[in-house]
């Protein structure tokens, strides 16, 4: 993986394989929804609308970027219609230094409301070593700072309109505030061939807690393949040299 650097640019590649087994029931025996749109940095564990025991997704993450490369697989299951389980696994390299961690995950269906489209649940994420991760968090601007997390996320689609926000509290470090509370926010706005928007974070275990990102997601199928491309573009609001761009490829194996 090769980053590109430019004057404080530096360039992010996740390459993510999505693998949804034969054996994802369909709940109910309702006929298929279209997916919600799910933001590029914000991460629900598994699917925020989904209450189809059984999905199963496979992520696989390259990074590379000025302050070092990453590698990261993650495996998300929807255990029950309630119950959402992910195992992430990170390498993170500088050039002086290599690191390795491990990021459980946990989410729990709160409400669903699917003519409203409206949908609540609570998560918690817990990381190994329980250390604030400096490195990890300038690589990545979406990962919470510090090992613990927890707390509630939201989403809701009005036709082409989605919303998606999270609010938690974090725990088992010194951050760089007083109170360690991270807060999310995208407004996507999809179409037949995917979408686009923004997203905002802020996390005050950060020394610069606010990242602002515009996001764009191509929908593209080949067959009975279906793809999916997208690129974000992530600005730290107080460092206005430090900006990322963020591309994917997410393929989903029915």
């Amino acid at each position: 993986m090769k980053a590109t650097v430019l004057r404080g640019l530096h360039v992010v590649v996740p390459v993510l394989l999505i693998v949804q087994g034969p054996w994802a029931a369909a709940a109910g025996g309702e006929s298929p929804r279209a997916r919600m749109p799910e933001p590029i940095l914000l991460d629900s564990t598994t699917d925020i609308d989904s209450d189809e025991a059984g999905e199963l997704e496979i992520d696989l993450v390259g990074t590379g970027s000025r302050h070092g490369s990453a590698a990261t697989i993650e495996a998300e299951w929807r255990a029950t219609r309630q119950l959402g389980l992910s195992l992430q696994v990170e390498t993170t390299r500088e050039p002086d230094e290599k690191d390795l961690d491990a990021t459980a995950a946990v989410a729990w269906a709160l409400y669903h409301e699917y003519a409203l489209d409206l949908h609540l649940q609570a998560f918690a994420r817990l990381r190994f070593p329980l250390a604030f991760e400096q490195q990890t968090a300038e690589l990545d601007p979406a990962d919470p700072a510090l090992p613990i997390s927890a707390g509630i996320q939201c989403a809701i689609r009005r036709g082409l309109v989605t919303v998606r926000s999270e609010l938690a509290a974090e725990a088992g470090g010194s951050g760089a505030h007083r109170l360690s509370v991270r807060g999310a926010a995208a407004l996507l706005m999809g179409g037949p061939l995917g979408f686009a928007g923004i997203e905002f974070l802020g996390d005050l275990a950060r020394s610069s807690p606010c990242t602002l990102a515009a996001e764009a997601s191509l929908d593209i199928t080949r067959g009975q393949l279906p793809l999916r491309l997208g690129v974000a573009v992530p600005w730290r609001l107080q460092s206005p040299h430090d900006v990322s761009v963020i591309a994917g490829v997410i393929v989903e194996l029915n």
